[in-house]
């Protein structure tokens, strides 16, 4: 049985009802929205829905850091574990170059379109929200200055580059 419902639409639609700005780019099958946003405890908190254009696989992902110091990972993990356990509905983690990301998979099912609109709004604000408490707990062993007062770690969430490139 082949899909009849455009999910890409769909989330399109989703951000448009909200009077969300966002950037659009296809490639390799996948479409993905870029969104800027200001969160309470984020200013410049961005957001990335990516969808497989075939079904309603749908991906959250943001990155909060890139390049977090080696020596601050053990207390980085040591926080996102404390944290997936109290948010089950958002994934913290460090990945394998050292940046922290906030993600969450969800698959939408084939329902009427305004129920599918609905669902992406809501799973896309809870998503936003856990993200946005969690960062400043985050942030703490991030921002605590090495003994030379160095930090290398590299803050993007002030920043946005839509090719998806760090600065």
């Amino acid at each position: 049985m082949e899909n009849t419902i455009n999910y890409v639409d769909l989330i399109e639609k989703a951000l448009q009802r909200e009077g969300l700005e966002f950037e659009k780019a296809t490639q390799y099958g996948k479409t993905k929205f870029n969104v800027s946003l200001r969160a309470y405890n984020v200013p410049g908190l961005f957001v990335s829905l990516i969808v497989d254009n075939n079904d309603g696989d749908v991906m959250y992902r943001s990155y909060l850091t890139f390049d977090v110091e080696k020596h601050k990972h053990s207390d980085i993990i040591m926080e996102c574990n404390r944290l997936n356990s109290e948010y089950r509905f958002l994934k913290m983690y460090l990945d394998d170059d050292g940046d922290l990301c906030a993600a969450y998979d969800f698959v939408l099912y084939e329902a009427d379109e305004d129920t599918l609109i609905e669902k992406i709004v809501e799973l896309f604000f809870l998503c936003l929200r856990i993200t946005d408490k969690c960062t400043p707990h985050l942030m703490k062993p991030i921002w605590e200055q090495n003994e030379d007062g160095n930090d290398e770690t590299r803050m993007e969430i002030f920043k946005y580059d839509p090719q998806g490139e760090t600065n």
